[in-house]
């Protein structure tokens, strides 16, 4: 495994477990100030069609804040999460030269006695930066988001 694979995956691992324990100003961290990330409803691209989440690092943080402050009431209760990360594979590098990264992810989701399960193909440019890999954009395409999802107000 070459090195930039070896560092892709743990951060990869690293973002699963921030937010399966709720970390989630650390998981923020993780992103770059330029950031994206997208789930996107279907195939359609992000200016014309409807989307499930296109957010950047000010409407992350307003997440995480509304998340943090205890007032989610979509959260009540909270959602418990795993994150399961497979099939990492390194795509590539942008003109940027962020490192493209492709990965399958299953999110198991349990919340008021019911289970929920995510199934999706998830690519990441990660950014090379002093303090290592930081995320630049994330693209999560749900398996199922072409039909009607539950409340996904947690954190994919």
């Amino acid at each position: 495994m070459s090195a930039d694979l070896a560092a892709a995956y743990d951060l990869l691992v690293r973002e699963g477990e921030l937010l399966d324990d709720r970390r989630l100003q650390d998981w923020l961290a993780l992103y770059t100030d330029d950031c994206v990330y997208h789930v996107p409803q279907g195939t359609g691209d992000e200016i014309h069609h409807v989307q499930i989440a296109y957010d950047d690092k000010r409407r992350l943080s307003e997440r995480v804040l509304r998340l943090e402050s205890g007032f989610a009431y979509s959260q009540e209760p909270r959602s418990i999460t795993v994150h399961v990360i497979g099939s990492v594979r390194l795509d590539g590098e942008t003109e940027a030269g962020d490192l493209v990264v492709r990965s399958s992810q299953l999110i198991a989701e349990v919340r008021r006695g019911i289970q929920s399960d995510y199934a999706a193909r998830v690519t990441h440019h990660l950014a090379r930066t002093p303090d290592g890999l930081r995320i630049r954009r994330k693209v999560i395409r749900l398996a199922n988001a072409d039909v009607p999802l539950g409340n996904l107000t947690f954190l994919l």
